[in-house]
């Protein structure tokens, strides 16, 4: 949805499974599961965005994960 709004770029994740929003992004893009693993709690799918945020070791890997797909929106509108 960011890309597609604000940088005019295709709305699909490049993982290849489904178009991206923030919780396909945050609980489901398999690009970020090794993020998830190590800073998500085990029952992160049954919470909401803002009870995981709640979570300071969650809110970390939340951060990671937008900055650096912000990192890689950036790089692409670069090239």
């Amino acid at each position: 949805m960011v890309k597609s709004r604000f940088f005019n770029a295709s709305p699909d994740c490049s993982c290849g499974t489904i178009e991206e929003d923030r919780h396909h992004i945050v609980f489901q893009c398999p690009q970020w599961a090794d993020i998830r693993q190590k800073y998500f709690p085990s029952n992160f799918i049954n919470l909401t965005l803002l009870q995981l945020l709640s979570n300071k070791k969650a809110r970390k890997g939340v951060e990671a994960i937008m900055k650096t797909k912000l990192e890689k929106i950036i790089e692409t509108i670069n090239e």
